[in-house]
């Protein structure tokens, strides 16, 4: 018998770039991200910014952990713009791991 999914949801910090960016390599790979603006994977280049991001604690970005394995397989991310005329608008953005993906994680 499968143990239940024991889900958290807890601010992303450095070193969580690695399970996020590997998500998006395996739904890349599965063509299950068919909606992200790229068909490549994450450069070096890339994830060493998502770390630095991620240490900062006035972004919004938020991962979901399977507890039991503990491992990343989720990521949400919320931006606002600070100035200007469109600063009323913002970004979200969310993943979800292929293997967890349609059992209400991202809903």
């Amino acid at each position: 018998m499968e143990k239940q999914l024991k889900l958290i949801i807890r601010k992303a910090k450095a070193g969580d770039e690695v399970g996020v960016a590997e998500i998006f390599r395996i739904g890349l790979l599965r063509k299950k991200f068919l909606y992200s603006g790229t068909d490549k994977t994450k450069t070096k280049k890339e994830i060493n910014k998502m770390r630095k991001d991620y240490s900062q604690k006035d972004k919004f970005i938020f991962v979901a952990v399977d507890n039991l394995k503990n491992k990343i397989i989720g990521c949400c991310s919320f931006e606002f713009r600070k100035k200007g005329r469109v600063r009323q608008n913002g970004e979200m953005g969310w993943m979800i791991h292929p293997d967890y993906q349609g059992k209400g994680i991202g809903t």
